[in-house]
């Protein structure tokens, strides 16, 4: 279940690369207009970049099943191509749609991928690949097997979790227009969670091979 995602945070790189609204020398248009309307146009593109990703997971995860899950290079693309479409569809969508409606609401420079779920993941990658790398013939295919297939229903639950807790701060951040940069931190983090659809689909090969995915998170 390694290689997952790109460690336990990612960049919110859409929400600094646009010019920060509270410069000194910014005009009233560009506080009030150009932000917005630079933020509202990354919504349409963050969506599309997103169907560009997930249909190219989709398709090369048909790979990773006519292999077995055993050609290593299929599955980190598959995974790879996941990652960056559900991230791009859901939390980068979210935070440049809170800055169209105030462009100096703030985030964290990164994310962390969900809350709850964060810390089952960690323990569950980590204990598989311990038992994968073991020298004992049993646990290295029997009990790393089922590891990784017990991580499925825990990873649904804590994302949905994850997701729930998101999707509620989300809510109040909107509503309070974006004033508390807790709530916005919290919303992303929570968000991000959907990320975990790729854990879900990496135990499912894991099963399969537990060597699917050498380098660990």
């Amino acid at each position: 279940m390694s290689h997952i995602t790109d460690n336990y945070s990612r960049k919110l790189f859409l929400t600094r690369e646009i010019p920060d609204p509270s410069a000194p020398n910014a005009s009233f248009c560009e506080k009030h207009i150009v932000h917005r309307g630079l933020s509202l146009a990354c919504i349409p593109i963050s969506i599309t970049v997103s169907t560009g990703h997930l249909a190219i997971a989709t398709i090369s995860s048909v790979g990773v099943i006519l292999t077995g899950s055993l050609y290593k290079p299929v599955n980190k693309f598959a995974n790879k191509h996941f990652r960056k479409g559900v991230y791009s569809l859901i939390p980068i969508t979210y935070c440049m749609l809170l800055r169209t409606i105030n462009p100096s609401a703030s985030f964290p420079i990164f994310c962390r991928i969900g809350i709850t779920s964060r810390i089952f993941f960690k323990s569950l990658c980590l204990t598989h690949k311990e038992c994968r790398d073991s020298d004992n013939l049993l646990i290295r295919h029997i009990v790393s097997r089922g590891i990784a297939l017990s991580a499925i229903p825990i990873i649904l639950i804590s994302t949905v979790a994850d997701l729930a807790i998101g999707l509620t701060a989300a809510t109040f951040s909107i509503f309070t227009v974006g004033y508390f940069e807790t709530i916005n931190t919290v919303a992303v983090d929570g968000l991000a969670s959907a990320i975990r659809i790729t854990g879900l689909f990496g135990a499912i090969v894991t099963v399969i091979n537990p060597w699917a995915y050498e380098q660990p998170i």
